[in-house]
């Protein structure tokens, strides 16, 4: 370290907060302090002394890797697993913000003659550190550039969180880790909107009401009494015959002789108590032989209404790799492997595998088919 000082270089800094640290008490601040510094050193364990600077912020730490950047990013991911599998009935809960950045700093010594650092290196790590959501590992745009193109395994491991301005209005371009954890937002296509007709009154009314959070459900009552009783008098009108007396058997005829374009209405004997209760997962299905009960809210009018979603298989994944290497299957965590494989269960489909072996990540996709098994063994884990 010492041919090293008062020298400038380019380093990958990694800046942690501890969120809501100065509001708690004195014991409250030394439990999440004495938690927060294990498992710090638990991340930095296979970092050599001679490769990294630590400095205690008070509510945090920025710690500063001179070798291979890479470090930052392995000691990134072994803090957040110990987040994740924390025990949480101790109080209070530690919570932490984290960014990284590379970056040109100097390496100084401080009043008490330790190793430091200063410079724009450490300065944006922090400002990236800020922008960070509870347990969230941020990124800044020059350590995304150099960490994504080191090996194709961290192909499809970052996402865009576009420009954030900060304190000093300065723009700095952000990525997120997608891994364990993290919430991601995805988009669903709405399908295309039916020709306005009278059988598809009820359901864009029954749309419109999920999607408002069922908030009018006296207007979608209101709707499917009027539907029924629309129903009902063309059927009663028909000119081919006088009608006959209303009862049970003779609306069920009506219904079988008169064809209807949907089975959204039947014309049976309106009843404002043939209106049920409208729950908040969806709209039930109320007038007599009318459809069954359903909770979908997106349907065409091909679909059959009685018809009901087929369940997916199972399949399973078998991963091998030397003992403690974390797993990680559609952001969330599988645990780690022992002596034995570990062996996962999941629903037939497409599936992100991500293995963190401590000295590499592995990123892989997937198609698991019902009934077979998947057996991955990456690379790295030899």
């Amino acid at each position: 370290m010492e041919p090293r000082s008062n020298k400038t270089i380019m380093s990958s800094v990694f800046f942690l907060d501890i969120v809501e640290y100065s509001k708690e008490s004195v014991v409250g601040q030394i439990s999440l302090k004495d938690r927060f510094n294990e498992m710090l050193a638990d991340a930095l364990k296979n970092v050599p002394d001679a490769d990294r600077i630590i400095l205690d912020t008070g509510d945090g730490a920025a710690v500063s890797f001179i070798g291979d950047i890479e470090e930052a990013l392995h000691a990134a991911f072994c803090l957040r697993q110990g987040l994740i599998t924390q025990d949480v009935s101790i109080e209070p809960l530690l919570r932490v913000r984290m960014g990284i950045n590379l970056g040109p700093v100097r390496l100084v010594r401080d009043i008490n003659g330790q190793p430091n650092i200063v410079g724009d290196g450490i300065n944006v790590a922090q400002r990236i550190m800020a922008f960070a959501d509870i347990n969230q590992i941020l990124l800044s745009r020059s350590y995304y550039d150099a960490v994504s193109r080191l090996s194709p395994q961290y192909a499809g491991m970052f996402r865009y969180k576009g420009s954030h301005t900060d304190k000093h209005v300065r723009e700095h371009e952000v990525y997120a880790i997608c891994v364990p954890g993290e919430e991601t937002v995805q988009t669903v296509a709405l399908p295309a909107e039916p020709p306005v007709s009278a059988e598809s009154v009820e359901e864009a009314v029954t749309d419109q009401s999920v999607s408002k959070g069922n908030k009018l459900p006296i207007f979608i009552g209101i709707a499917v009494a009027i539907a029924a009783i629309a129903g009902w008098v063309i059927s009663a009108s028909s000119p081919t015959q006088p009608p006959p007396p209303i009862t049970n058997n003779t609306a069920a005829s009506n219904v079988a002789a008169r064809p209807i374009a949907t089975s959204s209405v039947v014309a049976t004997k309106p009843t404002v108590s043939a209106v049920a209760a409208i729950p908040n997962s969806g709209v039930a299905s109320t007038t007599k032989a009318k459809k069954s009960t359903t909770t979908s809210t997106h349907r065409t009018p091909t679909d059959e209404p009685t018809s009901a979603p087929t369940l997916s298989g199972e399949g399973r994944i078998v991963i091998s790799c030397k003992p403690g290497a974390q797993v990680f299957i559609d952001g969330a965590s599988k645990g780690k492997t022992g002596s034995d494989p570990l062996i996962v269960s999941l629903s037939a489909g497409n599936h992100s595998v991500i293995v963190n072996t401590g000295s590499g990540v592995v990123n892989q996709k997937i198609e698991l088919e019902s009934g077979k098994t998947i057996r991955i063994s990456p690379g790295a884990c030899n």
